[in-house]
């Protein structure tokens, strides 16, 4: 888990990083991104029935939902990480 973490914790500075620097590098990932997250994930999860139900709309929201979790999440672990740092820091002093 710490691992996933730490993988979480760097790769949207990365992200951002390279859509400074290589701007058509950062659109491939960002449209790669949106097929897996928005489309592929749901489908290979909801193994069943169509993940999308009665609202065919959801395959437009779905990509958008996805990237807002995924900040969100990435916000939850620095908070996290943050936290535990300075808990550290105030008990050794």
């Amino acid at each position: 888990r710490r691992t996933q973490q730490y993988a979480y914790l760097f790769a949207l500075p990365a992200v951002l990083y390279y859509g400074l620097e290589e701007k058509v590098f950062a659109l491939a990932l960002v449209f790669i991104y949106f097929i897996f997250r928005g489309i592929i994930d749901p489908i290979r999860r909801s193994k069943s029935k169509p993940w999308w139900g009665d609202s065919p709309q959801a395959v437009i929201i779905a990509p958008l939902l996805a990237m807002f979790l995924d900040i969100s999440k990435w916000c939850g672990i620095t908070q996290g990480m943050l936290v535990n740092y300075f808990r550290k820091i105030s008990l050794l002093t």
